[in-house]
């Protein structure tokens, strides 16, 4: 008798792969589609295991005050597959309509029985049940909403971005923006010009029914409603790309005139890089990072869509193997904190810690430095993080032209609209005023002559 098919199941596969995430800075949640258990799903399972992966990411903090609260011992000695079964269950019963509590609950009790600590099915039938009895995880805490410790757990974000922010921000609008990381982002697709254009693909997919619109009037780039596999066609076509709105208007911030020779430092995954391309396409450009696994992703997603004026070249942003002096437009792209990105990256804030901050910020300032060295006499320079934070922008902007004195002097974009420019002119976005995630720029140009 041939024996029956394993099917894993998606909470399983939600659980384990929470762990990696959590146990693993460079683990991140896109991971698990690389998992070979995740590839034998069908569709509907590989959407409710993402659902509950990236779920209980954004909702953590919460969901795990609420089992700390119902557990009679700390969820820390707890088995870790358990304590994740536990997560994923507590964010469907709280936060998904779809299935009835009851079956959530026999769902997860069933997992954990089926695994290596069965023995813990019984206590985790008690505390599910009781959490569902609950109906809000409000109702199991008492925190204060008016505290940024209670501001922080009911929004599960770190309390030390939300002390962080609310001193530089209006409380409602720190509110606003806890509230929208906690949904699920937009998606933006870019046109890829070279063979379509965005109002051609806004046509054909309204016209199969999907929910689309320009994101910003007069740039090729399309907000679309649902899930990016309705688009897969387009996608596979090499039609379209997908990038965040105001990571794309990096771009459109670059002035109006012709570059010879682009370099694109950090370019990995390479949105920018293409960018630059279909704007510029009779520009060489050269996408670096130091990651060669990475950059033959972005060097196959370039030959995918045709963009076969982007060279890649493998080296360390602070000592680039690029020529002095070569560049008519660089673009730094620095690693930075991404806390701008809480939203399409929810597993950021519980990898975070407060020295991150500094640290990332003596990391920026050498590979601003070295880019700065590579742009040509009148050349452009731009210095660019998804960072929310002051020391990573303005601060590593500031002392590079203190250093610099003479030899760059900023200039201030205006292809985004004057209301994302600072009284210093630089570029920011902040994710509770607009839509797209919070970006940062620095435009530059090199001074001919020294003053």
């Amino acid at each position: 008798m041939p024996s029956r098919a394993f099917h894993p199941s998606p909470r399983r596969l939600a659980a384990e792969h929470l762990g990696r995430v959590l146990a693993r800075r460079s683990c991140t949640p896109e991971g698990l589609a690389d998992e070979p258990a995740y590839r034998s799903l069908d569709d509907a399972d590989r959407r409710l295991c993402f659902e509950l992966l990236l779920g209980t990411l954004r909702h953590l903090a919460l969901v795990d005050a609420v089992l700390e609260r119902l557990c009679r011992r700390p969820p820390r000695f707890q088995p870790p597959l358990v304590r994740n079964i536990l997560r994923t269950a507590l964010y469907q019963l709280f936060y998904l309509e779809r299935v009835p509590d009851y079956a959530a609950v026999d769902e997860a009790v069933g997992e954990i029985r089926r695994s290596p600590y069965r023995g813990m099915g019984g206590f985790a039938n008690g505390v599910l049940r009781a959490a569902a009895r609950q109906g809000r995880p409000e109702a199991v805490l008492d925190a204060d909403p008016a505290t940024p410790a209670g501001l922080a757990l009911l929004h599960s974000h770190p309390q030390f971005l939300v002390e962080r922010w609310l001193e530089r921000h209006p409380r409602e609008a720190i509110e606003a923006w806890l509230r929208r990381a906690n949904r699920p982002p937009a998606h933006y697709l870019v046109a890829n010009t070279q063979r379509t254009d965005a109002a051609a693909l806004a046509a054909a997919w309204a016209a199969r029914g999907i929910a689309v619109r320009p994101a910003r009037p007069g740039w090729p780039v399309l907000a679309v409603a649902g899930s990016l596999r309705d688009v897969d066609g387009e996608l596979n076509a090499g039609l379209c790309y997908p990038q965040d709105l105001w990571s794309f208007a990096i771009s459109r911030l670059v002035p109006e005139r012709p570059y010879r020779a682009v370099a694109d430092l950090c370019a990995a995954p390479g949105g920018k890089s293409f960018a630059l391309s279909l704007r510029f396409p009779d520009t060489r450009l050269t996408a670096m990072d130091s990651h060669p696994a990475r950059l033959a992703v972005l060097a196959r997603r370039a030959a995918a869509l045709g963009l076969d004026r982007i060279a890649t070249v493998v080296g360390d942003a602070a000592a680039p193997p690029l020529p002095s002096a070569g560049y008519d437009l660089v673009l730094v792209d620095a690693p930075c904190s991404g806390t701008g990105t809480l939203q399409h990256n929810p597993d950021l804030r519980w990898k975070l810690k407060p020295e991150d901050i500094l640290r990332l910020s003596r990391l920026q300032r050498p590979i601003l430095a070295a880019a700065a060295g590579l742009v040509a006499p009148g050349g452009i320079l731009i210095y660019a993080t998804c960072s929310t934070e002051p020391e990573e922008n303005e601060a590593v902007v500031s002392d590079f032209l203190e250093r610099e004195v003479g030899a760059f002097r900023p200039l201030s974009p205006d292809a985004a609209g004057t209301q994302f420019i600072t009284p210093d002119g630089y570029f920011r976005t902040f994710p509770a005023a607009t839509e797209g995630e919070g970006f940062f720029a620095a435009v530059m140009e090199r001074q001919t002559t020294a003053e």
